[in-house]
């Protein structure tokens, strides 16, 4: 056995810079020795999985109070080198209860015995053999109220530590051996204290294991992505697609949440935040309406899901509308229209969920009818919502538009970008339905046209008092021609490479909802949604199946 067994003070310093780079955690015990004599000797072997001894490999036996990150590395305890049986053995002359860490310089492999507790003048104190696991990593990603401190991560009783700077999200330790972590701990300094990160935390047999953003929260659920047939088949990846997740009283426990969903968080399999936006919660009636903003939708695949999590009272809000309609994920406005006040004139009033803020002042008579996803706004003659700012370019650039309507009588404009704000003039764009303005549509058909210039009409007719997903989408090819499709219920209804307007794409151009300034719509709008690209048509497919109220894309697994 080796002789070499004293305090770390004096050890060399570029050894113990690599111990403190490499040693590890790992198997949670806790080990009562007993025994006689003057200082209690504590010994033990480290051991392949067919017993044979594991030479040099370093062993150290460290106080559990020791904190790696703001202590004296002086006070860290005990270390040996096992010999050539794989023995280690220690002097202890403090009662107390440590952690033995152990680490073969040429294998890397580790291991780690929590709660060792030593009685003083004990005599032999003999540990079981314990063999050296692979080591593998560990990401620990924070939640949005730590991205903007620093301080140190660290675990109590071990020399593993790390200093995370203010802006970072996630800061990985590697290597570290398969375990079950106790405590994982964060402080901003030596005298604040400390933030509990995350306790009995498996690790491995991944090769990463990501930590759980939320520790504070009671409870979670999974919200599975279903594009298998068993759910919506999407054959291809589809990518920066903002998902609605209805939730009920059938779905979800009300009463375990903040009121208006302020204590929800959403990470990914991998801990990841993931942007969310509240956009309905009624808890008294059991309806909530959430949209959750997903990178990247997997085809074909039912084991993909983001987990939930709620019940920490001492939260705020985490929606994110701008996160999850990013403009740079080719969003330009987005409104739900579930917004109300008494009368008319509110300024502002009706929200676009974007960072372009396009809102619309308040200029409808009629209080918010039930929508399709959540509450909608109800239309009749007269009414309008004039938006502030441009959202893009409706007249020649790639868009994308999809709405949810449902008009009580034919015609209508569900919206128009016009040059003056008020009255249709040649160029501009609207969106509407049936022939009134439209030369060649027979019968009530949605329509998008460059007034006086060029339309595209659907090439199906539509009836009275029916929710339906209208989706026009403009594509441009290498050479700057162009496509326009029509779209009702996610499927392909028209198609032209004709189409042209010059549109009133200045900073003058107002886009109003419901109205032209001339025509009105007569009904109900939800979810006006515009894009400043092309979406796919599995994107499109997708947008519609996954808000229809008897949707398979998503579905709560609550888990506690």
């Amino acid at each position: 056995m080796s002789p070499y067994n004293k305090k770390i003070r004096g050890f060399p310093a570029i050894l113990l810079s690599a111990l403190a780079a490499i040693l590890p955690w790992c198997i949670s015990c806790s080990i009562q020795l007993a025994g006689s004599g003057s200082d209690t000797e504590v010994s033990g072997r480290i051991v392949t999985p067919d017993g044979n001894g594991v030479p040099y490999t370093k062993v150290m036996f460290i106080p559990t109070g020791f904190n790696p990150a703001f202590d004296n590395p002086a006070d860290a305890g005990l270390i040996d080198t096992t010999d050539s049986n794989g023995v280690y053995q220690f002097h202890v002359a403090s009662s107390g209860t440590y952690n033995l860490e152990a680490v073969n310089l040429s294998s890397e492999k580790q291991l780690l015995h929590n709660g060792i507790t030593v009685l003083s003048n004990a005599g032999k104190m003999p540990i079981d053999p314990d063999s050296l696991k692979k080591p593998v990593a560990l990401a620990i990603i924070f939640s949005d109220s730590m991205i903007p401190l620093s301080g140190s991560v660290y675990v109590s009783g071990t020399t593993f530590y790390k200093p995370k700077n203010a802006g970072e999200r996630m800061v990985t330790f590697s290597p570290v051996p398969q375990c079950t972590l106790q405590q994982i701990q964060f402080k901003v300094s030596a005298s604040a204290p400390a933030l509990l990160l995350g306790s009995n935390v498996p690790i491995g047999p991944a090769d990463t294991t990501f930590l759980n953003p939320y520790p504070g929260w009671l409870h979670s659920a999974k919200i599975r992505i279903n594009t298998t047939a068993s759910g919506i088949l999407v054959p291809t990846i589809v990518t920066d697609f903002s998902a609605a997740l209805r939730l009920s009283s059938a779905n979800f426990p009300f009463a375990q949440a903040r009121a208006a969903g302020r204590d929800l968080r959403i990470a990914d399999e991998s801990g990841k935040a993931v942007p969310f936006e509240v956009a309905m919660w009624d808890s008294s009636a059991g309806q909530a309406v959430l949209w959750i903003g997903l990178d990247t939708v997997l085809p074909d695949n039912a084991a993909h899901f983001v987990r939930m999590f709620w019940g920490n009272p001492g939260t705020q809000s985490a929606s994110n509308a701008a996160a999850v309609f990013d403009t740079g994920k080719g969003f330009a406005g987005v409104w739900h229209l579930e917004e109300n006040a008494a009368g008319t004139g509110t300024t502002g009033l009706y929200k676009d969920a974007t960072a372009n803020g396009a809102n619309g002042d308040d200029q409808v008579a009629s209080s918010p009818l039930e929508g399709y996803v959540g509450n909608g706004c109800a239309f009749a003659n007269g009414d309008g919502i004039p938006t502030h700012g441009r959202v893009t370019d409706l007249a020649t650039g790639a868009m994308t538009i999809c709405v949810w309507a449902n008009f009580s009588a034919p015609g209508g404009v569900i919206f128009s970008k016009t040059r003056s704000g008020a009255a249709r003039d040649t160029g501009d764009e609207e969106f509407y339905f049936g022939d009134s303005l439209a030369s060649g549509a027979a019968g009530l058909r949605p329509v998008f046209s460059g007034v006086g210039i060029g339309s595209i009409v659907a090439q199906r007719d539509m009836g009275v008092s029916q929710w339906h997903f209208y989706t026009v989408k403009r594509t441009l090819d290498g050479s700057g021609s162009a496509t326009t499709t029509f779209y009702i219920d996610g499927g392909l209804c028209g198609t032209t490479n004709t189409f042209t307007a010059a549109g009133p794409d200045s900073s003058t151009a107002t886009l109003t909802i419901g109205s032209d300034g001339t025509s009105y719509f007569n009904g109900i709008i939800d979810e006006l949604n515009i894009s400043k690209i092309a979406r796919s048509d599995d994107w499109i497919m997708l947008a519609f199946e996954n808000q229809r109220v008897d949707q398979k894309f998503l579905t709560v697994e609550i888990e506690k």
